[in-house]
């Protein structure tokens, strides 16, 4: 019984997602966890059995990752599906020892503190496939402007757990489906918390989604940097003179060919140019695409934020030898702004690394044991990317006047991260301090997995609800796209398409904030709080007999 339910749970899981995206059906997903919570005797055991169950969902969804890291890819698949069978186990352990009435409250509490720690918590969390996520076009997705998407998830499993305890209760009178009913009115109530499109005020932003493979990325030859520079540049141009005439033109993460667009490491390359007994019309790998860019967008006019790879006190030596030497106090995976045919001083550098794809929690401040690890799992990557710590907005002016148009850039996985892109957009106090989310990602690390895009596409729309502020995606292989305060696609490009352009008028958000810009994931961390208490008192009396079950509330 134990497996047919993880099964069940993880076939529910599979239909809710991409590619079928059946929402409705994610918020049925725990239900047969719930059920077998209530049945089951053996804790162990039946979570084991669940983790059995759970395994083909998340193996499929993390078949891109093999070709990323064939031995990092099974111990992720394992520990995700550990985690319902974990909570089964824990579940038997614990919330039957309650009192009847509180127990599927319990249930409801224990489930989202231990989602919550696995998104935000565990080695920095992954807050992939959560129970809110396939609800996004359900009306109820409107209650994550308050509570956030934890918080919504909360409310969806205690609408569950009450269903549960109606069902399974010994009344037969129609009193035992009033807190279900109470249940869906509050979750209904959601379509009319769901954050506004945005005001009168727009801004045209134009998104050139490239199409370069992972693979030629990650060994990326002279000819190709060329060749696609050039193709970049061209559909740049054509973006450029499109009507309307964009205000802003974006490349996405590390899309920029050269090496860097950090002005005092180019500074720096220009100097071993001179020094090497460069002629003034030769350029290094260092500066060759630098001078083109930049004339390119003094000629249209139109500022541009082009992912590339920043450089703190970078430095380029030739040593006694004639090798030349390149070393840096820091490397960044930033965002830069070109406006006026220069590079603006401020740039913004990535504050939240990806675990284990650009850094080992805990495990990197052991530089001898990360690279153990990444010689046996991922060979020729390296962690050597260092986090900013200045949440840095730039500012445009549109061509329509009006004030400047503030725009916060989460990088890549960023944009998966609630917390980090509530602080990008809102400063103390929650004052709003941008007006736009652009999140540059480069989703050629999904290869030929289209669902891994459009999964990450979707967990970034909810950011949009959460913070009542569009997002724009500006996506190497796709998904790029816009999506409205309200977190709807207004446009999109495909998946995996040639190059191309996408222009689009992006409603701007009137100014008020949204509850979530004020307590941010205040009920995930209650809920996770809470899950410790009741872990600790089941602990602490485990050799308290159950009790004797005679009826349900």
């Amino acid at each position: 019984m134990a497996l047919g339910m993880g099964l069940a749970h993880s076939l529910l899981l599979a239909l809710a997602f991409p590619p079928v995206s059946f929402g409705v059906l994610g918020l049925l997903a725990p239900l047969p966890l719930l059920l077998l919570v209530w049945k089951a005797d053996r804790p162990w055991r039946t979570g084991l059995a669940v983790t059995l169950g759970a395994l083909p969902f998340y193996g499929y969804h993390h078949l891109w990752v093999f070709a990323v890291s064939g031995a990092g890819a099974p111990p992720l698949i394992l520990i995700q599906s550990i985690w319902p069978g974990l909570f089964v186990a824990l579940s038997i352990l614990t919330i039957r020892r309650l009192p009847l009435r509180v127990r599927f409250a319990a249930s409801a509490v224990l489930w989202t503190g231990m989602e919550f720690f696995r998104g935000r918590v565990f080695f920095d969390g992954y807050p992939w496939f959560l129970t809110a996520h396939p609800a996004i076009d359900l009306p109820l997705a409107g209650w994550a402007s308050v509570i956030g998407v934890y918080g919504l998830g909360l409310l969806i499993v205690l609408l569950l757990c009450s269903f549960v305890g109606a069902a399974l209760s010994e009344k037969r009178d129609l009193r035992r489906w009033t807190i279900p009913a109470v249940c869906f009115v509050v979750l209904a109530f959601g379509a009319f918390l769901r954050p506004s499109a945005g005001g009168e005020r727009t801004v045209t932003i134009a998104v050139v989604q490239t199409n370069l493979p992972q693979s030629n990325k990650m060994f990326w030859t002279q000819s190709e940097r060329i060749q696609a520079f050039r193709e970049w540049e061209m559909l740049t141009i054509r973006a450029a003179g499109a009507s309307p005439q964009p205000d802003l033109i974006i490349w996405p993460e590390t899309m920029f060919p050269g090496p860097t667009l950090s002005p005092q490491a180019i500074a720096e390359y220009a100097d071993l140019e001179s020094r090497l007994g460069f002629s003034p019309n030769e350029h290094s790998f260092g500066t060759l695409f630098v001078h083109p860019l930049l004339e390119t967008q003094r000629s249209l006019g139109v500022p541009m934020l082009i992912g590339a790879i920043g450089y703190e006190n970078f430095r380029a030596t030739i040593d006694a030898a004639g090798e030349i030497n390149l070393d840096s106090d820091a490397t960044f995976n930033s965002t830069f702004l070109i406006s006026d045919g220069a590079i603006q001083p401020e740039r913004y550098d990535k504050i939240f690394l990806t675990p284990f794809g650009e850094t080992m929690p805990y495990i990197s401040r052991f530089p001898r044991l990360e690279q153990a690890m990444l010689d046996f799992a991922a060979r020729g990557m390296s962690f050597d990317l260092d986090s900013g710590d200045r949440k840095v907005r730039f500012q445009i002016q549109p061509a329509t006047g009006g004030p400047a148009v503030r725009i916060a850039t989460p990088i890549c996985f960023e944009a998966t991260i609630p917390y980090v892109c509530r602080r990008l957009v809102y400063g103390p106090g929650a004052q709003r301090q941008a007006d736009v989310l652009v999140n540059m990602t480069n989703d050629g690390w999904f290869g030929s997995f289209d669902p891994g895009r459009r999964n990450h596409l979707l967990i970034s729309r909810w950011r949009a609800i959460e913070l009542g502020t569009p997002v724009v995606r500006a996506a190497n292989t796709g998904i790029s796209c816009v999506v409205d305060a309200s977190g709807r696609v207004v446009s999109s490009l495909s998946a995996r398409q040639p190059a191309a352009v996408l222009t689009t008028e992006v409603p701007l958000p009137s100014g008020s904030r949204t509850i979530y810009a004020r307590i941010g994931d205040l009920v995930g961390w209650l809920a996770f709080a809470a899950s410790l208490g009741l872990l600790s008192l089941a602990f602490l009396h485990r050799r308290t007999p159950l009790p004797k079950e005679t009826s349900t509330p």
